[in-house]
């Protein structure tokens, strides 16, 4: 990182996996359309649009990014003297949304070290919120063995697309450990055709 705060805007039209490790930094992502789901441990943190969620640093953690999902990301480098919350989760704070806004608009050099500077102070007084009625997890296993309840809190058109991209990412993670498709279709109750043509809709790419 060259600088000790830093934005990004992204976007992607398929479904991104990364690599569960720790976090290098500490960082907040927050999605402006679509969504994006925080794999800490044994559950998965669904962060819709318009919500602002905290990874920090060394934190074990995986992302999947939804298909059709543009999204800001705040990167902290080390080097800031600034503490931070030691805890993954939501946060909430008037004045995020409408900094991270003027940020996304490409604002002019000096504006934009202004309101990243601003924004650094802010982040180092807020911690994580509780669990509330805005914010949901998802516990894996639940999920993959077909338990839709755990959906309950998701609108309905999105229910099968997070289903069928969590069932993707642990197939994904299944195959970069080395398992064969044959293996990986049937211990997620799928047949190789479904894996094959999800792998191409969701992941835009062959198996």
């Amino acid at each position: 990182m060259q600088h000790t705060i830093e934005h990004h805007f992204n976007t992607s039209n398929h479904l991104i996996v990364t690599g569960r490790k720790k976090a290098q930094y500490n960082h907040l992502v927050a999605p402006v359309t679509g969504a994006i789901l925080v794999r800490l441990g044994k559950l998965t943190h669904y962060v819709a649009a318009g919500q602002h969620f905290w990874i920090n640093q060394d934190c074990l953690q995986s992302l999947l990014i939804l298909p059709h999902t543009e999204w800001q990301a705040i990167q902290i480098s080390v080097r800031s003297q600034h503490s931070f919350s030691p805890q993954a989760g939501l946060m909430h704070h008037p004045l995020l949304t409408p900094i991270l806004d003027e940020l996304r608009n490409q604002p002019s050099e000096e504006l934009s070290r202004h309101l990243l500077n601003t924004l650094h102070q802010l982040l180092s007084e807020l911690r994580v919120a509780t669990q509330t009625k805005h914010s949901m997890t998802l516990d894996n296993s639940k999920v993959l063995h077909g338990h839709k309840k755990v959906f309950d809190a998701l609108a309905p058109n999105d229910i099968e697309l997070v289903s069928q991209c969590l069932h993707l990412a642990e197939a994904v993670k299944m195959k970069r450990s080395g398992k064969k498709m044959e293996v990986i279709a049937e211990q997620l109750g799928l047949d190789i055709q479904q894996l094959i043509n999800r792998s191409q809709l969701l992941l835009g790419e062959d198996w």
